[in-house]
C-alpha cells in the first residue's frame, strides 16, 4: 500500500473517514523475513537461500528422492518429502526448517557421501552447509524462535473477528521477543507504546550472549559440536540481531498507536470493567445526541454480573449477539452499546479470508485451465468452495435428492442446448 499515491490516498481524497491499515499477517510474516536478512548478514546462513537449494536439488529426481530414502533407512529414520519454500507464504518457513530437522542426520550422510562435482554449484552449496556443524545450530535456533511468530500469524488468520484483541495481540508477541533478547527492567515497567519506540541500539538494555533464549535444544546443541567459547557468544550475539531487527520493524510497522484499536478494546467483554465510556464517544462521535443514553447503557455493561449463559459463548460477536438481545424493563438493555458494537464487529482484522479466495483462483484457474469465465464457471466454482466445501471433505458431501434433481435438469438442458440438430 504506497504512503503518496497508494489506495489508502485514494480512498482518503473521496472520504476522509475511511478507515484502513496494513494487514497485520502480512507484517508478521515480513517482521521474520527482516529477521532472517540480519541473521543472513550477521552470521553468513541464508535460511531462504538453503531451503530453496535443499528443495530443488530433490525435486523432480526420483533417483535422488530414492537414494536420500536408503539413507533415511540407514539412520532409522522415516523418509519425509523436502517441503518447497515460498518467500510469500506466511507459515512455510517454519514448516521447512522442522522437516529437515526431523531427517537431519540422514541428510548430512546423504551429502556427505556425494562426490564433489564443480559442476553442480547447488551440490556444492549443500556439502558445504551440512559439513559446517553450525549449520544444524542455526536451524535449531529458527526452529525455537520461528513459532513465536507461526502463533501469532496463525491466531490473526481466524475467522472470528478479532479487532478488539489485534492490540493486545500484537502486545503479546513484543512481549515474548523482548523478553527473549532484553534485561526485563528495560521494559517492564513501560506501556506499549513507551515499549514501541525504545531504542534498541543500547547495549544496556540486552542480555548477555550466555542468557539470550536461543531455545535450550539450541544450547545443547552447541555443547554437542564442542564449538569453541568464542564461537558460541557470536553464534547468541546472531541470533540477538535476529530478534532486534524484528523488534525494530514490528515496532515501526504494527498499529500499536491505531486510535480505533486502542478503542475497540471496549467490546472485551470479560474486561470490560476496565474500559472507559471515551471508547464508546470514539466511534459516536458524530451523533452526539446518543451520548447520554449510551453512556447509561455502557455503565449498566461494565456492572453487569456473572451470566451462565454468557460463560458459555466464547467469540465475541455471540456474546454481543446475546447481549443486544437482553431484555430491560423498558426493552433492550443494551440496544444502542450492542449496534455500535456489531458495527466495529465487521471490521476485519487481516486480510487472511482475501488471501485463502486469491489462493483457490490460482488453484483453479492455472495456466492449463486458463479459459474458465469470470463470469459464470470459476465464481460458481468458488461460490461452491467458501460456502459449503470448506466446512466437508469432498468424499463426505452427500447432495440432497433437492440438489440431485436440479443438477439432472440443469445437464438435461445444457445437453439439449448442446447438441446437433443435423440428423
Amino acid at each position: 500500500m504506497g504512503e503518496h499515491n497508494g489506495l489508502y490516498r485514494h480512498f482518503e481524497r473521496k472520504n476522509a473517514s475511511v478507515y484502513t491499515f496494513g494487514c497485520p499477517c502480512h507484517i508478521v510474516h515480513n517482521t521474520a523475513s527482516y529477521g532472517a536478512k540480519a541473521y543472513a548478514e550477521a552470521a553468513g546462513f541464508d535460511l531462504g537461500d538453503f531451503l530453496v537449494d535443499i528443495y530443488y536439488y530433490f525435486d523432480n529426481s526420483t533417483k535422488r528422492q530414492a537414494s536420500l530414502k536408503d539413507f533415511c533407512d540407514f539412520c532409522d529414520q522415516d523418509y519425509r518429502k523436502i517441503l518447497k519454500y515460498g518467500a510469500t507464504r506466511w507459515l512455510s518457513r517454519e514448516l521447512c526448517v522442522s522437516r529437515v530437522l526431523k531427517q537431519y542426520p540422514s541428510l548430512q550422510s546423504y551429502f556427505a557421501s556425494q562426490p564433489e562435482l564443480r559442476s553442480d554449484k547447488r551440490l556444492c552449496r549443500l556439502r558445504e552447509y551440512f559439513a559446517d556443524p553450525k549449520t544444524e545450530i542455526h536451524l535449531m535456533f529458527f526452529q525455537s524462535i520461528l513459532p513465536v511468530f507461526s502463533e501469532l500469524n496463525k491466531q490473526l488468520q481466524g475467522e472470528e473477528p478479532q479487532i478488539h484483541c489485534l492490540r493486545q495481540g500484537l502486545s503479546d508477541f513484543l512481549q515474548k521477543l523482548l523478553g527473549r533478547c532484553m534485561l526485563a527492567t528495560s521494559y517492564k515497567d513501560k506501556d506499549l507504546d513507551d515499549r514501541a519506540s525504545m531504542n534498541f541500539e543500547n547495549e544496556d538494555l540486552f542480555l548477555s550472549p550466555k542468557d539470550v533464549m536461543i531455545g535450550f535444544t539450541t544450547r545443547t546443541t552447541m555443547q554437542k559440536h564442542n564449538l569453541l567459547p568464542e564461537e558460541e557468544k557470536k553464534l547468541a550475539q546472531d541470533c540477538r540481531k535476529f530478534m532486534t531487527a524484528s523488534l525494530q520493524y514490528a515496532c515501526k510497522n504494527f498499529p500499536l498507536k491505531d486510535p480505533l484499536l486502542k478503542h475497540a478494546e471496549f467490546l472485551n467483554f470479560h474486561e470490560r470493567a476496565n474500559q472507559t465510556f471515551d471508547s464508546v464517544q470514539f466511534f459516536i462521535s458524530k451523533f452526539p445526541t446518543l451520548e447520554a443514553a449510551m453512556y447509561d447503557e455502557f455503565c449498566a455493561y461494565q456492572a453487569l454480573g456473572n451470566d451462565s449463559q454468557l460463560s458459555d459463548l466464547s467469540r465475541i460477536d455471540h456474546i454481543w449477539m446475546y447481549l443486544g438481545k437482553m431484555e430491560g424493563k423498558n426493552g433492550l438493555r443494551f440496544g444502542l452499546l450492542a449496534q455500535v458494537a456489531q458495527y466495529v464487529l465487521v471490521l476485519p482484522h487481516s486480510n487472511a479470508a482475501e488471501e485463502r479466495i486469491f489462493s483457490t483462483v490460482e488453484k483453479n484457474k492455472t495456466k492449463y485451465r486458463g479459459s474458465l469465465s469470470n463470469t459464470t464457471t470459476l465464481p460458481s466454482i468458488l461460490t461452491c468452495k467458501t460456502n459449503y466445501f470448506n466446512h466437508t471433505h469432498c468424499y463426505m458431501f452427500k447432495p440432497t435428492k433437492s440438489v440431485l434433481q436440479k443438477a439432472k435438469k440443469a445437464a438435461t438442458t445444457y445437453n439439449a442446448d448442446h447438441s446437433s440438430t443435423s440428423k
